[in-house]
């Protein structure tokens, strides 16, 4: 992994050179690590979601070791990057306090649950907002369509982080079916694609933690009925 003094264009080139079995490697470590003793490092639930998502991109061709999208290949990767550099710094914190790598590093040192989760919720929208702030000519090149899906996924993610929803085994399962219902399972989207979800995120976006909640069970029973809403033509999409 490059070391955080790294220039951005070298950290941002590393991160689109991760391959699919390192980007893995990385989500699945934090997931379910080996077990150790106390004081050791600990299993993180939390990163369940995201190695939900992270088959995901790989499946719809997004992250692919030759091809797919540089924009997804390079934030993806700056993400897991803080993440695996975090792990690898003990203990230490960066002078900058809104520095992804320290909040990832705060997030380990969380013990009460409602507390790591919303560290971690801190320290992935961190990232997120870091890699994507970095990415605007990668995004610039992306097709119209995924560009407007790339908008979508975005707002979900932000959405999901406001509620701060479980990324745990029942959030993890959420969060998948959200994908399978709205997302286009393949790169690069169609123009249609996202243009139910884009409605839907319009209608829940100020919605309570709770109903966030209901809302996304109700997407698992679409997905669990074989329904693809963003493949259906819509008339009345909003802008």
């Amino acid at each position: 992994m490059p070391p955080s003094d790294q220039s951005d264009v070298d950290r941002r080139a590393a991160a689109r050179r991760l391959t699919c079995s390192e980007r893995a490697r990385i989500v699945g470590a934090e997931a379910a690590p080996p077990a150790t003793r106390r004081g050791g490092r600990r299993s993180s639930p939390e990163f369940l979601g995201l190695v939900a998502f992270q088959t995901w991109l790989a499946d719809s061709g997004r992250i692919a070791d030759d091809g797919g999208s540089p924009w997804w290949r390079t934030v993806n990767g700056l993400l897991l990057l803080d993440v695996a550099d975090s792990a690898s710094a003990g203990s230490g914190i960066g002078s900058a306090p809104a520095d992804p790598v320290s909040s990832w590093i705060r997030f380990r040192a969380a013990t009460g649950r409602p507390d790591r989760r919303r560290r971690w919720w801190t320290a992935h929208q961190q990232s997120l907002e870091t890699a994507t702030a970095g990415a605007d000519a990668l995004f610039a090149a992306e097709p119209s369509a995924e560009q407007a899906f790339i908008g979508i996924s975005i707002e979900s993610v932000r959405i999901a982080s406001a509620a701060n929803l479980s990324t745990r085994r029942v959030g993890a399962i959420a969060i998948g079916e959200f994908c399978d219902t709205f997302y286009p399972s393949s790169y690069p989207a169609l123009d249609d694609a996202g243009a139910t979800a884009t409605e839907f995120l319009g209608r829940h976006a100020d919605r309570s933690h709770v109903g966030t909640r209901i809302a996304l069970s109700l997407i698992g029973r679409r997905a669990r009925g074989g329904t693809r809403a963003w493949a259906h033509r819509r008339n009345d999409s909003p802008a």
